[in-house]
């Protein structure tokens, strides 16, 4: 089934159909464009996920270490990342988090992405103000693995392969 993500900015829709981008704009072009789709809503901003390149954060199972990934709108993972644990591997490809660069949101490229939620901008210094409610983790500062692909925000959806594996509630 095709699926249209809806985020914050009408621009930046995505058309989804199985595990791949089928195109990427305007959410009333894409509505016009494919009348028959689900259409998915989505309170934050649509965006290429995040790359993981440390070790995973601790969690009683490797399947709860890999969710603490999703949870934080990791995408793709480094080499390496997963050397500590030959379970983690295992728990990763059950829910089909892939090695290498995330995927961009670009026509035939694999859906992987990831809905952040909008930002606050500091009226004063026009930065985002941020606070450690925001956080995934529930700390003051999240994993910072790749600083072209990073989020201080949350996460409040990752979709992997078109499928939805992480939804905040």
């Amino acid at each position: 089934m095709l699926t249209i993500h809806v985020g914050a900015h009408p621009d930046g829709a995505v058309a989804v159909e199985r595990d791949r981008v089928v195109a990427v704009g305007d959410v009333t072009a894409l509505r016009a464009g494919y009348p028959g789709a689900r259409v998915r809503e989505w309170p934050g901003e649509l965006r290429a996920g995040l790359l993981w390149e440390g070790p995973l954060p601790d969690a009683p199972s490797p399947r709860e270490r890999v969710h603490a990934l999703l949870l934080r709108g990791v995408t793709a993972l480094a080499a390496g990342a997963l050397d500590d644990d030959p379970a983690l591997g295992q728990a990763a490809a059950r829910v089909g988090l892939p090695f290498g660069t995330p995927a961009p949101l670009a026509v035939g490229a694999r859906a992987d992405f990831a809905v952040f939620a909008p930002s606050r901008t500091d009226a004063t210094d026009g930065t985002d103000a941020i606070d450690a409610t925001d956080r995934t983790d529930g700390t003051d500062r999240t994993h910072r693995s790749d600083r072209t692909h990073r989020s201080d925000r949350a996460c409040l959806a990752t979709v992997l392969a078109g499928r939805l594996v992480h939804r905040r509630t």
